[in-house]
């Protein structure tokens, strides 16, 4: 079974299009490098009258697509919750994350 990587799967979703398409198959490639002029979900709803704020982690991290928002992320500090509280869970968490870097490398890190 494939394995979901975090940009292709943040830009497939808040673009519509598949990771074929955009050209975005890697975590290291920002969405406006290989698409500059592709619309986004928030800045569709930016473009018509809504108000786009982000905090946290909604595309790929440090790609902040200024387009995408009506203005800049909170900076607001979140404490980081423990993953998981059944070890069984993160167990399969770490045998997960291994199996990806085994079958992307270095790729899937960034």
């Amino acid at each position: 079974m494939p394995e979901a990587i975090c940009a292709p799967s943040r830009a497939s979703l808040l673009t519509g299009t598949r990771p074929d398409t955009n050209g975005i198959t890697h975590s290291y490639v920002k969405i406006r490098e290989l698409n500059p002029d592709i619309l986004t979900l928030p800045q569709h709803f930016k473009n018509n009258g809504y108000e786009t704020v982000f905090t946290g982690k909604i595309f790929h991290q440090g790609d902040a697509d200024d387009r995408s928002w009506s203005r800049a992320p909170s900076k607001l500090k979140i404490k980081k919750a423990v993953p998981y509280a059944l070890k069984e869970n993160l167990d399969l968490r770490i045998a997960n994350k291994k199996r990806v870097f085994a079958k992307y490398g270095e790729a899937r890190t960034r």
